[in-house]
C-alpha cells in the first residue's frame, strides 16, 4: 500500500494561479483544462526530496525503499531509473527532476521574478532634521567689595553643572 503524498492545500492559492490562468486564456485548451493538474505535477517536484525515495547509514550503505514507502510526490520527480550490470553486480541509477529549474518555473508562474515597473515620477523622501536643544542659563554673580549685581546669559553645556561666567573688571 502506498503511502498517502504529502497535502500542500489548494494549489487555488498558491500565489500567480491566477496570473497564469489569465496568461493562458486563447491559448492550447490542452493546457487550460488541466492547469491545475500541472500545477500540482510541479508543486510536487518541488517538494519532494532523495530521502523519500533511498536511504543510507553511518557506514554508507545506500538502501532503496520499496515503491509502497515512497510517497507519491517523490514518485513523480523521478526523472529515470536505470539499472545496469557491472561485472555481474546490479547497478541502481536514480535521476530526480531538476528542482531549482522546477522551482525557477513556479516562481515565475507566482510572479516572484517579476520586475516591478519602473517609474519617472521622483522619489519622496521625507527627512526631518532635530538638532539638540540650546539650553541658555542666567547667572548672577555678585562682587564682595560692591553690592552690584551683573547678570549674564550664557549657554549651558550641561544643565547638572552651569559655566563660571568671570566678569571683565575682576583680576585676580
Amino acid at each position: 500500500m502506498r503511502s498517502p503524498s504529502k497535502v500542500y492545500g489548494t494549489v487555488e492559492k498558491f500565489g500567480g494561479v491566477k496570473a497564469l490562468q489569465n496568461r493562458l486564456k486563447g491559448r492550447s485548451d490542452v493546457i487550460s483544462h488541466n492547469k491545475e493538474a500541472i500545477a500540482e505535477e510541479l508543486v510536487a517536484m518541488a517538494m519532494s526530496n532523495l530521502t523519500d525515495v533511498i536511504t543510507w547509514d553511518d557506514a554508507g550503505n545506500v538502501k532503496v525503499k520499496a515503491s509502497a514507502d515512497i510517497p507519491e510526490n517523490a514518485l513523480r520527480a523521478l526523472k529515470k531509473v536505470k539499472v545496469s550490470y557491472v561485472k555481474g553486480e546490479p547497478t541502481l541509477e536514480l535521476e530526480l527532476h531538476d528542482k531549482v529549474k522546477t522551482l525557477q518555473i513556479l516562481a515565475k508562474a507566482s510572479g516572484l521574478l517579476d520586475t516591478l515597473p519602473e517609474s519617472n515620477a521622483p522619489s519622496v523622501v521625507g527627512i526631518k532634521m532635530v538638532g539638540p536643544d540650546v539650553i541658555t542659563t542666567t547667572y548672577q554673580e555678585t562682587k564682595p567689595d560692591s553690592e552690584s549685581v551683573e547678570t549674564k546669559e550664557v549657554p549651558a553645556t550641561d544643565s547638572s553643572q552651569p559655566e563660571k561666567v568671570q566678569s571683565q573688571g575682576e583680576g585676580s
